[in-house]
């Protein structure tokens, strides 16, 4: 069986998985960055859902640990560590809560200086991308 990966009969090593994935979470990155907006609108209005109480709090504020949880993941496999950790934070947060049981008063709170935080962390991600792109627009004309 011949393991080459072009037609020419030349051959050459088989990609490894990690230089695959490594592919693909690049060419993946814009529309990481361009999801991140969309992330920061939810999670605010999953908060203000949550911390109105009423019948919708409860689930409001899973979504938002949930929510949280997979911006974790997510900044961390686009290299994007403070923003990671932000997030980590966030979830943390949102899951002692989940836990408890119980939505407290001050849900906002307690909640709000770690949101701003991975807020922080949003624009400084979204900003460095614009500028980025912004200077490979200049360099190709």
């Amino acid at each position: 069986m011949d393991d080459s990966n072009s037609n020419d009969g030349a051959s050459k090593p088989p990609r490894s998985t990690r230089g695959i994935l490594a592919g693909q979470i690049e060419r993946l990155g814009p529309a990481f960055r361009q999801r991140l907006a969309r992330d920061r609108d939810q999670l605010e209005a999953l908060l203000a859902t949550a911390s109105a109480g009423g019948p919708d709090a409860a689930a409001a504020l899973r979504d938002f640990e949930i929510s949280a949880h997979k911006l974790h993941g997510t900044a961390a496999m686009f290299g994007y560590e403070a923003l990671g950790a932000a997030a980590g934070e966030l979830e943390a947060g949102a899951h002692d809560v989940v836990i408890a049981g119980d939505i407290p008063a001050d849900l906002e709170q307690r909640l709000r200086p770690r949101l701003q935080s991975l807020e922080r962390e949003i624009e400084l991600a979204i900003s460095t991308a614009t500028v980025a792109s912004s200077a490979a627009d200049d360099q190709t004309k």
